[in-house]
């Protein structure tokens, strides 16, 4: 947060890059209630494997696992199924490996 002459800016956090461009954003919204939307970007063709884990490490769903495009993708997510708690998302290529965490909210 920077105060300057009484008015005050916040900035969003940086998004986390992985190696040679790999983008993995925060889910919006977060937190989410429903459903959420978790936006990815890949610097080559790639096989995909994106996944939610409980904070226990138990893969509850997988939401992506195909060949993409180099590019922005994003998958929509429906959690009414879970529970409210705090879990985590994780892409993996063969190149690398980005986890977040996503907070759902009943």
């Amino acid at each position: 947060m920077i105060k300057l002459h009484g008015v005050t800016s916040v900035s969003a956090p940086a998004v986390p890059e992985g190696p040679r461009g790999f983008r993995l954003e925060a889910n919006f919204p977060n937190p989410c209630n429903a459903g959420t939307r978790i936006v990815y970007e890949l610097p080559a063709n790639l096989r995909v494997r994106l996944e939610l884990f409980n904070m226990n490490g138990q893969r509850l769903a997988v939401l992506v696992d195909d060949f993409k495009a180099a590019g922005k993708h994003s998958v929509d997510f429906d959690a009414a199924g879970l529970a409210s708690g705090t879990y985590v998302y994780r892409l993996s290529t063969s190149q690398t490996t980005l986890t977040r965490k996503l907070a759902l909210v009943r």
